[in-house]
């Protein structure tokens, strides 16, 4: 978290490395507030003058942003001993205090049940419940890596297939895809789903390597793998806009 003084305001933002981004640009969301997308291996060193530059549309929107807020916002709070969801279990949200001697490199970590933010005492998440939101998901995003890295290692040995590169996205319209080279892209929402879902969704998508359609012939792949697929389906279509909350 970074801060910079815009026409007399204090204004809060983020710097997030893309490998797909080809230049810096400037995004502001509900979830993330100002984040400052940067190319891998670019330089941040022109933050500063772009952030200056761009203060008129920075503060506007900024301002758009806080008027449009609706008071569901709360649901967001992040609260010490509320639960969240993970993989079909319930975690218990811990925020905790972050020794100044730490190295660590993710946020946080689930361990016992419990998902622990760690903060150091001047951090602005204490209080800044955007910021909260955004930390959790940091920690959702890296364990979304590790599971569909393990999972998709272990579908693919069993179906006899190959992949090339795993990506972790937020995609609103899709909760995976598999490219013609063999990249799979998932939704690190669907942690939030049962287990026995995000595993239908690694199947799906590892089948696509041996069919790239939805056909008849790409479903019976499947359903080799997932006899019950279509439950999960089902569950995806019902339930799936509540990963979003």
């Amino acid at each position: 978290m970074a801060q910079c003084r815009l026409n007399g305001q204090m204004i809060s933002y983020t710097v997030r490395r893309s490998q797909r981004a080809k230049y810096l640009r400037l995004e502001i969301s509900p979830l993330h507030g100002l984040q400052v997308v940067v190319p891998r291996g670019g330089s941040l060193s022109q933050i500063p003058a772009v952030l200056q530059r761009r203060a008129p549309w920075i503060l506007r929107h900024l301002q758009k942003l806080k008027k449009s807020e609706p008071p569901s916002q709360t649901s967001l709070l992040l609260q010490e001993g509320q639960q969240l969801p993970f993989l079909g279990e319930s975690l218990t949200f811990r925020l905790l205090p972050l020794s100044t001697a730490s190295s660590r490199t993710v946020p946080g970590e689930i361990l016992q049940s419990e998902l622990r933010l760690f903060l150091p005492s001047s951090h602005p998440a204490w209080n800044d419940l955007r910021q909260r939101v955004l930390l959790v998901e940091e920690v959702y995003r890296e364990e979304a890596r590790k599971h569909f890295t393990q999972q998709s290692h272990y579908w693919a040995q069993r179906m006899q297939v190959t992949f090339h590169r795993i990506t972790i996205k937020e995609q609103k319209s899709r909760w995976g895809s598999c490219s013609r080279q063999g990249n799979l892209h998932f939704n690190w929402r669907l942690m939030m789903a049962p287990a026995s879902v995000v595993d239908y969704v690694v199947v799906h998508e590892l089948a696509h390597r041996l069919q790239m359609n939805h056909s008849s012939a790409f479903w019976d792949i499947v359903r080799r793998y997932v006899p019950d697929f279509e439950k999960h389906r089902r569950w995806l279509k019902e339930h799936g806009h509540q990963l979003w909350h």
